[in-house]
């Protein structure tokens, strides 16, 4: 039986493999005509970052780095630069992870569509640790709840979710992604970008590779997660590039929150 299961897992993985390349190359996403330097850089992305958010930064960056990467109501980000501030935020993860002598970095994004989620996204795939997204809906209970029950130590949050912080925030580093007024010396997301990573640690080459945690949205009680791997290839974008007409190059407005796409994306 162990030797049948272990066929089947190969049978399994072989097909997908031929499915994922073969829609990915419909796409354009694969180029037969690729020179060495960005197979390799595909590859060494692929092996230290696995199916992350870093890696896709980081290939970008690498592949096309004045490429616009993310339009967002604070304005245009290339690639270069969402990878250069992504790197930022990690290297001062790290280093709140060294100062506050914290086991595991445990970092939870409640925030709408832009840099305040994609940024921290990036930045748990370049430092490690795991990551827990959170349904902007979430009531203030729901949010103490999830941050109680799950000994989370960082969260981004979009301050207009402001009202929605629990009064005791023992253990607990709050940092505003998205602002839409002034906070003063309070951390936010800019701030960390704008004070460099001058001192900061350098990222590990490979890093640990935590889950990523979708909160469950629920109507009543505390949220239950979801619990995904990162993937090392992506074989569930198959079946979404065979059936949406997606190509390389191709702008496309997330009009659904990350926190549902994110979700639809991880595989099962």
């Amino acid at each position: 039986m162990p030797t049948m299961k272990l066929l089947e897992r190969v049978r399994f993985t072989s097909h997908a493999f031929v499915s994922l390349y073969s829609a990915a190359y419909k796409a354009g996403i694969l180029d037969t005509k690729q020179s060495l330097r960005t197979a390799v850089l595909t590859y060494a992305a692929l092996a230290r970052y696995r199916f992350t958010t870093a890696r896709e930064v980081e290939l970008g960056a690498a592949v096309c780095p004045a490429r616009n990467a993310l339009i967002d109501d604070e304005g245009v980000l290339s690639y270069k630069q969402l990878r250069d501030q992504s790197r930022t935020v990690a290297k001062w993860l790290l280093k709140l992870k060294h100062d506050q002598a914290i086991p595991t970095l445990r970092i939870a994004i409640m925030a709408r569509n832009g840099r305040g989620i994609i940024i921290p996204m990036a930045a748990k795939g370049y430092s490690g640790g795991e990551l827990f997204l959170i349904n902007v809906g979430s009531s203030p209970e729901q949010l103490a709840g999830i941050i109680s029950e799950n000994d989370i130590n960082v969260l981004f949050l979009d301050d207009e979710f402001a009202d929605r912080l629990p009064g005791s925030r023992d253990n607990l580093t709050v940092v505003w992604a998205h602002t839409a007024s002034p906070h003063g010396d309070e951390l936010t997301t800019e701030r960390i970008i704008l004070n460099g990573d001058a001192g900061m640690p350098e990222l590990p080459i490979f890093p640990k590779h935590g889950d990523i945690v979708i909160m469950s949205s629920g109507t009543t009680g505390i949220p239950k997660g979801v619990r995904r791997a990162e993937p090392i290839l992506p074989f569930v974008i198959a079946g979404y590039l065979r059936a949406v007409p997606w190509t390389a190059g191709l702008t496309v407005q997330a009009t659904a929150s990350m926190f549902h796409i994110w979700a639809g994306l991880r595989p099962t």
